[in-house]
């Protein structure tokens, strides 16, 4: 975040400029700790902390022992949403949208959903296997109208007006009323739910829990006392998910105070164990820290660096990624052993539905393999979900609203879709649900569908979920924003899945109308059932070039079956230190295998293409990148091919460390033209922890095919902010091609070399910069450039909001076009960098030549420095020298 200098300019008169941001703080992200001291003084039967980690100890080391049985947990949850007299989608009173959103990201968070913001590589990173479910029946057995949620009108309950809680003379929060009022007079049987209450907190607070109590202790109580509060209180704002974020959350809007909070309920401790070095959180596999971190720091205390990106620091949601292997120990002990927690595991409140695989509400049950569905007649055996806001619609053709959705279906005449246009903006959400589908006995299921994201950047997300007991939903694979005006090739494995499942498309809707989102050609295959040959094709792709970066997902590369680990996605360094790449070779990510314990030594990790069907296809040439840095004895990596899928062949190899730099292959596949192939990356670990490999920026181009292809070269040089820099071609009608960025993840003044291949035509190349002050000169000299066999196409670095240059490329000759700087005219003045300790930039814009005047002024008013200039007619740029001034 940019430190904030207030200004006052004018250019003959004053032009007040004013830059908002938040102020993290005055948030107090937790007051857990504070609560349960409360408690205990009010309740002395609960016993001390230190009582209860005494009790809780041996639990938690009979777990890591395997001397108790393990299984996934699944804890049914009720929302009480307190609101104000609110309407249902604002205020306090939040939609659906949000609380589903929050729930997935709890499931998202607690089981490190592959594919989700809630997976992680590390090799203390676990998945604690706690579920959580939307309670479909109230206290009294009636069926929900909205699974999970319980709206309460203070008013009807004679409540003071929000915000909860006063504030103590500290400046913290008096949570008597929530604790004597509130909580009692709405929560539901704490045997049976998990009660979540969502509210306007006081003093900044985002949340607090009750932590878990014990039984067995000398004098307790079996319950453990104070049943009547106990559950989790969480700040309006907070609750959404990385997916659908709360517009009013700021840094803290995307669920992860929940999974927080939460993390308490079960008996998690905050990671620096609420003292210095010498005070313990009780788990092993957490660094040792003197207090918590606020932001996304590289902080190191106590001689070890900070987990930062661990649930229970106070970071920003962004940068929480992660519980560990002991802390998943100490929440299954806790559930095992703990009155309330340990009756939830056996609740019934979020069963119901008909049979079919536990509570699955089927429709249909899907038994026979290769099952597809493209929405020909019908929206076949899927059905529009219950509890969200509208239905998804079929059509043929374009979608009602220009410049977002497909033009035409993916397969066939007609296709499923999402509907943006009001009322269905901002922030709804729409299900589609399929039918059953009976695994058992099915080896290596995949599905497969093509998806259509085109539209506004904040247009919305789309959701892949599955189910096996109809009210517990699982996220697989996820995207959101504007992702072209083409239809995108996905494959996701089923192999988790063994009986019957039920998967869920959820779209939701961003704050524009342009943000139609639709899917087609549905598949669902078990092993060996694609055509390809023998293949197992998620996808096949049959137009050329193919490009792969791993941007949002493993695209149609999935995992292979009958390895010991998986391939995983990254952007920065990986991990472990003298290892790896520390960055993406394109883009921002790649895919690579952690060499870490347990995947090591001599285990092997297998990453699977689409089909490639080279039918008619001349000098087929596939590229990628590849990294492999550490010790000697790290390991190989291979590259086999396969027509059949059983047998493979060794088409590239490479074995030891190869330095700490990219390295680009280039295999030949001419002996595979006029023919089906499946590609696949085998990597296998030597006798060292240093052994990281990483594959990045794969094509698959196609020699002589009609109209050729240009490789085209962009170099950035970032400035001190790469996160606000991102790029795209697009076409002169206005599709995007090739694109890339922001670059959080790229270090200051780094500089980034990306490689597009584009077929013959003309192109507008589009550099972005979110602040508006380009990317040269006061905050780093940083620079961009676009060339082609030698000849710049594109150059510059000190632009604006945004620049596009025109170009053509085709075969030997390139044609540089005119280039467009774009200001933010919403803006009288555009002032940067702000703030500043050198020198101020002032852009502005002038419809005649005259004498202008700049003033900057204190926060009193007084005139502090003034200087005159000579203004041209249109776009002016002036520099205050500021740095004498305090």
């Amino acid at each position: 975040m940019r430190r904030i200098l207030l200004l006052c300019l004018v250019s003959c008169l004053c032009l007040p400029l004013a830059i908002n941001a938040q102020n993290n703080d005055n948030i107090i992200r937790c007051h857990t700790v504070e609560a349960d001291a409360k408690l205990r003084a009010q309740h002395p039967e609960l016993g001390t902390l230190e009582e209860f980690e005494h009790w809780l100890a041996p639990k938690v080391a009979a777990y890591q022992s395997g001397a108790t049985e393990r299984a996934v947990v699944t804890i049914p949850i009720i929302f009480h949403i307190i609101h104000d007299n609110d309407a249902v989608g604002s205020g306090d009173n939040l939609s659906a949208v949000y609380i589903n959103a929050q729930l997935d990201q709890l499931n998202n968070d607690f089981r490190r959903a592959l594919g989700t913001s809630g997976y992680n590589n590390s090799s203390v990173g676990a998945d604690t296997e706690v579920e959580f479910c939307a309670a479909l029946v109230d206290e009294n057995g009636n069926t929900l109208a909205e699974p999970g949620i319980n709206r309460i009108n203070r008013n009807s309950l004679g409540w003071t007006a929000p915000p909860y809680g006063t504030c103590t003379a500290q400046g913290f929060l008096n949570d008597t009323y929530i604790e004597n009022t509130i909580k009692p007079q709405s929560q539901w049987d704490p045997d049976e739910y998990f009660n979540f209450w969502v509210m306007d907190i006081n003093c900044g607070t985002l949340g607090y829990a009750q932590f878990p109590s014990s039984s067995g202790l000398g004098g307790l109580n079996t319950n453990g006392g104070a049943a009547n509060t106990d559950g989790v209180v969480c700040l309006t704002s907070s609750i959404g998910s990385t997916s659908t974020p709360n517009p009013a959350g700021g840094a803290y809007n995307k669920g992860r105070t929940a999974t927080h909070e939460v993390g308490h309920w079960i008996g998690l401790r905050h990671i620096w164990g609420d003292g210095g070095c010498s005070v313990d959180d009780f788990c092993g596999d957490t660094p040792t820290s003197d207090g918590p971190n606020y932001g996304c720091p590289n902080t190191t205390s106590c001689g070890s660096t900070d987990m930062v990106e661990n649930y229970m620091d106070y970071t920003d949601d962004d940068c929480m990624n992660i519980f560990t292997v002991n802390q998943k120990a100490r929440m299954q002990a806790v559930l095992a052993n703990s009155p309330r927690r340990g009756s939830l595991t056996s609740s019934t409140v979020c069963g119901g539905g008909n049979p079919g695989g536990g509570g699955l509400s089927c429709g249909t049950t899907v038994s026979s393999f290769p099952y597809s569905e493209s929405f020909e007649s019908s929206l076949g055996g899927w059905t529009q979900g219950s509890g969200d806001d509208f239905d998804w619609a079929r059509r043929s053709g374009t979608t009602p609203s220009s410049n977002t959705g497909p033009s035409s279906a993916a397969a066939g005449s007609f296709y499923a879709y999402v509907e943006a246009s009001n009322p269905n903006n901002p922030s709804k959400q729409t299900i589609l649900v399929s039918p059953c589908f009976d695994l058992s006995g099915a080896s290596s299921p995949s599905f497969s569908f093509e998806y259509h994201m085109y539209g506004a950047a904040s247009m919305g997300a789309l959701n892949l979920q599955a189910s096996t007991d109809g009210s517990s939903w699982t996220s697989l694979w996820t995207e959101s924003g504007n992702q072209g005006n083409a239809w995108a090739s996905q494959t996701v494995s089923l192999s988790a899945y063994s009986g019957t499942v039920q998967l869920r498309f959820v779209g939701s809707t961003g704050s524009t109308w342009q943000g139609d989102i639709a899917i087609d050609d549905i598949s669902l295959t078990t092993g060996g059932g694609n055509p390809g040959g023998g293949l197992t094709c998620g996808s096949t792709i049959t137009s050329f070039p193919y490009n792969a970066g791993f941007e949002s997902n493993l695209g149609g590369w999935t995992q292979g079956s009958g390895d010991d680990f998986d391939w995983a996605r990254r952007s920065g360094s990986t991990p472990s230190s003298n290892t790896g790449p520390s960055s993406a070779a394109a883009g921002s990510f790649y895919a690579y295998i952690e060499s870490s314990s347990p995947n090591y030594p001599a285990k092997r990790a297998v990453l699977v293409s689409p089909c490639f069907n080279l039918n008619g296809v001349s000098a087929p040439t596939f590229s990628f990148e590849y990294h492999m840095y550490g010790a000697a004895a790290m390991g190989d990596l291979n590259l086999e091919a396969s027509t059949n899928g059983t047998t493979w062949t060794s088409v590239w190899s490479e074995a030891g460390n190869q330095g700490n730099a990219w390295a680009t292959a280039t295999v030949d596949l001419s002996s595979y033209a006029s023919s089906t192939v499946q590609l696949r990356f085998v990597g296998t670990t030597g006798t060292t922890w240093q052994g990281d490999m990483a594959i990045d920026d794969i094509s698959l181009t196609a020699g002589g095919s009609s109209g050729g292809c240009n490789t085209v070269n962009i170099s950035l040089t970032f400035d001190d902010y790469p996160e606000e820099t991102s790029w795209q071609i697009a076409t002169t009608s206005g599709t995007v091609v090739a694109s890339g960025g922001t670059y959080g993840s790229q270090a200051d003044r780094s500089t980034l070399a990306l490689t597009e291949c584009l077929p013959d035509g003309c192109y507008n190349f589009t550099i972005s910069d979110t602040y508006g002050d380009g990317i040269c000169c006061s905050y780093g000299n940083g620079s961009y450039s676009v060339t082609n066999s030698g000849t710049t196409l594109a150059s510059g670095g000190s632009f604006g909001s945004s620049e596009t240059t025109n170009f053509c490329v085709s075969g030997g000759s390139r044609e540089i076009g005119e280039t467009t700087t774009v200001w933010d005219n919403s803006k009288e003045m555009n002032v940067y960098p702000n703030p500043t300790r050198a020198n101020l930039n002032v852009a502005f814009f002038q419809k005649e030549a005259t004498q202008v005047e700049l003033s900057v002024m204190n926060i009193m008013g007084k005139v502090v420095l003034t200087q005159r200039f000579n203004a041209n007619e249109g776009l002016n740029q002036m520099e205050l020298a500021v740095s004498d001034l305090p």
